[in-house]
């Protein structure tokens, strides 16, 4: 305050306290030969390149801060033993070239929202 007694207050523009981890979105594999991203498929005839999207990541309580994506055969990410954990936009499709994937292996793509 002032001689006057004339004071101001000033306050936070709040916060949240999050504990919640984001929702969880889509996955889906796509075709490597086409740029359809409607249909996600099972099965793809070639061992050199993955094409991937994702989306609807999203966190009712505070902003996501980063996206990442990794590849693996182990369908929990426990050992992403294909690719490690790379950052990438929040809604994307990516196209992974000049691979070397064996035939008859699954490989899971998994994304991490954060």
């Amino acid at each position: 305050c002032n001689h006057a007694g004339l004071c101001t207050v000033a306050a936070s523009e709040g916060g949240y306290v999050d504990t919640t981890p984001p929702e969880v979105g889509y996955v889906w594999d796509l075709n490597p030969h086409t740029d359809d991203t409607t249909l996600e498929v099972d099965v793809q005839d070639t061992t050199e390149e993955l094409r991937f999207t994702f989306g609807r990541f999203h966190d009712p309580h505070s902003n996501l801060v980063t996206m990442e994506w990794g590849l693996s055969t182990d369908k929990t990410a426990g050992d992403l033993n294909a690719h490690p954990w790379q950052e990438t936009s929040q809604a994307a499709v990516v196209k992974l070239p000049n691979l070397r994937l064996q035939t008859g292996v699954p490989y899971y793509v998994h994304v991490r929202a954060c």
